[in-house]
């Protein structure tokens, strides 16, 4: 019988058939075993990315203590060795991020990208529940929108590449000020003439001020009621609601030179009287604040006159320091009495004139608007070249001898980490302060 030297053609194409099932077979596995690892490996970047954000927060190099913003770090400011690309290609500029929460507690890290395959995140996901499942295809840019996202937040803030600072005017503040900050223009209190302003002076600084006769401005410092100025530099500016007068009247004097660093008020408050204040309350004065210690020499000037004369180290007089870096507690400025009162332009519906002069705020526009509406007390304002103090007397502000008896309201600043975990404001229910 002959041998057959070969296959038939029935048993090649028995073959390939064969050989095609078993592609048919391995083929989904294989890719799918492909696309796992290279999702496993996309969720390993994300992590180690996020634990570069993590060490960040931990380090305090990042304020972020506001419990109703997200905040979005993009990848690029965290620097790790796999922050600029993904298994599958480079990260969209603007479309990847480390989204970091604060509950008043501690911190939440969440991870949302894109990159330019169009692989990410497409719903934001906790880094303690980012596993392969989560990992989707065929995304655009409008699929990942800052803001929209993370939609249980009131606010957002997106930090800028250099880890340190916020590209959003919202997220200037973080946190006791970032929560007062969320009521700027909402009007408070108990008459629609009480809000929380923007104002822009005319040197370029920029603060927050409560403005009007009752905003909603009282905080508990040291287990008394205190009010909230509002916002400088990112802090706040507070005042005791009773002054020492009504406890102790020996010491309500600043002497007979005039002088803020000698005087009997500064020295009081900085030693005396801070001895009282709780250490809970301690650690949350900002002690490395500049204080302004002079004025103008003419008192019929507005209350931006009066801002910027206060700053204007040109006021200095002979043997007198133009600020003071060693006071922890202080007095309010004249321009923070001319700023409480809710102003417009003109003279309409009860409001008092923009540019009134602070030497006749007793009007009834003025007085009646005016949350500040003190009587006899001191401002921190020597005036320029006379030994004489500025004070409010009879609702406007005068100068006055240093050896009067008048009333001392305690002014300080608080640091920006100092947080708000309690109240809405009111006298019956201040907001409550933590540092921890």
């Amino acid at each position: 019988m002959k041998k057959k030297n070969g296959f038939t053609l029935i048993e090649l194409l028995a073959v390939i058939i064969i050989l095609g099932i078993l592609m048919i077979i391995a083929i989904p596995s294989v890719t799918r075993y492909i696309s796992d690892s290279r999702k496993n490996a996309y969720i390993d970047t994300a992590k180690e990315i996020i634990a570069g954000a993590r060490n960040l927060v931990n380090e305090g190099k990042l304020e972020m203590y506001d419990t109703s913003t997200a905040y979005y770090l993009p990848s690029s400011c965290i620097k790790t060795e796999n922050a600029s690309k993904s298994p599958y290609g480079e990260f969209v500029k603007d479309k990847t991020y480390v989204v970091v929460t604060y509950d008043g507690k501690g911190f939440e890290y969440f991870w949302v990208s894109l990159d330019e395959t169009g692989t990410g995140i497409k719903n934001i996901t906790s880094v303690d529940q980012l596993d392969i499942d989560d990992i989707e295809s065929d995304l655009t840019a409008e699929d990942i929108e800052i803001g929209v996202i993370f939609n249980d937040k009131q606010n957002y803030a997106i930090i800028e590449n250099d880890c340190k600072t916020y590209n959003t005017e919202e997220a200037t503040f973080a946190g006791a000020a970032g929560v007062i900050y969320k009521k700027l223009n909402v009007e408070t209190g108990y008459s629609r003439n009480s809000k929380l302003v923007k104002v822009v002076h005319d040197n370029g600084d920029v603060d927050y001020r409560y403005q009007g006769s009752s905003p909603q401005n009282f905080v508990r410092f040291n287990n008394e009621l205190w009010r909230i100025i509002g916002i400088f530099d990112g802090k706040l500016k507070l005042f005791r609601y009773i002054s020492l007068y009504q406890t102790i009247d020996t010491f309500n004097r600043w002497g007979s030179n005039a002088i803020w660093d000698s005087s009997d008020v500064k020295n009081y408050l900085n030693s005396e009287y801070y001895d009282t204040i709780q250490n809970e309350y301690k650690n949350m004065i900002d002690e490395n604040t500049t204080w302004y210690l002079v004025g103008p020499s003419n008192n019929d000037l507005s209350k931006e006159q009066f801002y910027l004369a206060e700053r204007n180290q040109s006021n200095v007089d002979n043997n007198y320091s133009f600020t003071s870096n060693t006071t922890k507690i202080g007095l309010i400025y004249p321009s923070d009495f001319g700023y409480a009162a809710y102003e417009k332009e003109s003279v309409e519906d009860n409001y008092c004139p923009k540019n009134q002069l602070l030497s006749n705020y007793s009007i009834t526009n003025c007085y009646y608007n005016n949350w500040i509406n003190m009587t006899s007390n001191y401002t921190i304002s020597k005036q320029k070249g006379k030994n004489k103090v500025l004070a409010i007397i009879n609702q406007s502000i005068s100068d006055t001898t240093s050896t009067n008896p008048y009333k001392a309201y305690p002014t300080l600043y608080l640091k920006k980490d100092v947080k708000i975990i309690g109240g809405d404001g009111t006298d019956s229910k201040p907001f409550i302060l933590s540092y921890k």
